[in-house]
């Protein structure tokens, strides 16, 4: 048995519950700061980055960011049981649990940091390297809880099982699909990248190096790799072979 499923276990199931809210909590942050820096969100944020801004734009029924993640992420747990052909256990739903925690607290750490003076672009930079250190720490706190997952990351999974494809492989092409589909919809709707830019890719490859660090540092480099560590891991490589 690996180090980190003993230390999940020497752990009580109450503890470790309080420490994957705490990691959702850090996640929200994370992705509610980089939405503010304008710079781009995470990956998996994209599209419901995109999809408030249009909102937005075309004077639709406003619709949050915590509220669209939610809807996204829905989405893709229905993606997962299509994929698993409906032979899925009840459990499956807890996912939602999660999910809604991560997406109130979106919409909670949007209200102060809105507030935020990001009007320069160095400052901006200097919130988005902030707000990778919160999303870091939150997964890494999430996954080292053990207890339950977020859609975006159980898709992932599923999609690897079901392909049987290598993991990285499968959410780096993922990430990428997400980012693609965001940056048409921004360009054709929006005449201009809202939601996926710059700052998208600096998340996409720095959260896994922090993660690794903060695993490293608590000694939990034996465990599993997490889908930000596999996909950080996927570019470096891609990048070296270039």
């Amino acid at each position: 048995m690996g180090a980190h499923m003993v230390g999940a276990q020497q752990r009580s199931f109450g503890f470790r519950c309080g420490q994957m809210v705490v990691g959702l909590l850090f996640i929200g942050a994370g992705i509610a700061l980089a939405k503010c820096t304008a710079t781009g969100t995470s990956p998996i944020s994209c599209i419901p980055a995109v999809m408030t801004e249009i909102c937005a734009r075309y004077d639709l029924p406003r619709i949050s960011l915590g509220m669209c993640s939610f809807l996204f992420n829905a989405l893709l747990l229905a993606g997962e049981i299509a994929l698993l052909r409906g032979k899925v256990s009840p459990k499956i739903f807890l996912q939602l649990v999660p999910l809604a925690v991560m997406t109130v607290s979106i919409d909670i750490w949007a209200i102060p940091f809105g507030m935020l003076p990001l009007d320069g672009y160095l400052i901006s930079l200097v919130a988005l390297l902030v707000s990778v250190v919160f999303m870091s720490v939150g997964v890494f706190l999430e996954v080292d809880a053990d207890v339950l997952a977020v859609p975006g990351d159980e898709f992932v999974k599923v999609l690897a099982q079901v392909t049987g494809e290598p993991f990285s492989v499968i959410k780096t092409t993922f990430d990428c699909s997400l980012m693609a589909f965001s940056a048409s919809l921004s360009l054709m709707l929006l005449e201009g990248l809202f939601g996926v830019r710059e700052g998208t890719v600096v998340n996409a490859m720095l959260v896994g190096i922090f993660i690794g660090l903060w695993r490293r540092l608590f000694g939990r480099e034996t465990g599993p790799k997490t889908a930000q560590e596999a996909e950080a891991h996927a570019m470096l490589e891609e990048a070296f072979e270039e």
